[in-house]
């Protein structure tokens, strides 16, 4: 146990990585646009276009008619509801909704692997970005600044399986140009 401490004490402390670096900002960006700038912006609006408080409930965050208003369980419903009656909504709900829910999560799909030889492998990464995803929607229904919605926790795992999978397609470019490029040197090399 005292080796794994050590270990991680040197990797964050002793050596300056800028992955790790990267990765903070990520993370600091990541809460910032998802849970703090939306507090910020309600504090400064008075107004909270992120979660519905029906009139009849009596405010509080585990009222059931709050709860049901501001949750969504059902795998692709809103992704539904968006793609199929466009009409209801305005083209930049849809956009940000569904978009910026995957692009939000494409650094972490590409950052862990480099962060950490542990998460080289798919399902290490996709576990985290669940986690993550699932942590960031519950704390935005209990702080009241989005709703719970099991659609972006879909989108956003989605998110990070691009990220990763753009990671091993530059790892593969990058070997496929490095030997390329070190076959036309020793070609060079006999002429």
């Amino acid at each position: 146990m005292n080796k794994k401490i050590n270990a991680i004490k040197n990797f964050f402390f002793n050596t300056w990585n800028p992955i790790v670096f990267i990765f903070g900002i990520y993370i600091f960006a990541l809460s910032f646009i998802l849970i703090f700038g939306r507090m910020i912006n309600i504090l400064g609006n008075h107004q909270n276009a992120f979660f519905f408080i029906p009139s009849n409930s009596n405010n509080h965050v585990f009222d059931m008619k709050i709860f049901i208003a501001n949750t969504n369980f059902i795998p692709f419903n809103n992704i539904y509801n968006y793609l199929m009656h466009m009409e209801l909504f305005n083209i930049d709900i849809i956009v940000n909704n569904l978009m910026g829910s995957i692009l939000l999560f494409i650094p972490l799909g590409f950052l862990l692997p480099v962060l950490n030889k542990k998460f080289n492998r798919f399902n290490k990464t996709i576990k985290i970005s669940l986690a993550l995803s699932l942590t960031i929607e519950i704390l935005q229904y209990l702080f009241r600044v989005g709703q719970f919605d099991i659609d972006d926790i879909i989108l956003n795992t989605i998110g990070s399986i691009l990220g990763f999978y753009a990671l091993k397609v530059t790892f593969l470019l990058y070997n496929f140009i490095l030997k390329t490029n070190v076959k036309k040197s020793k070609a060079q090399i006999k002429i």
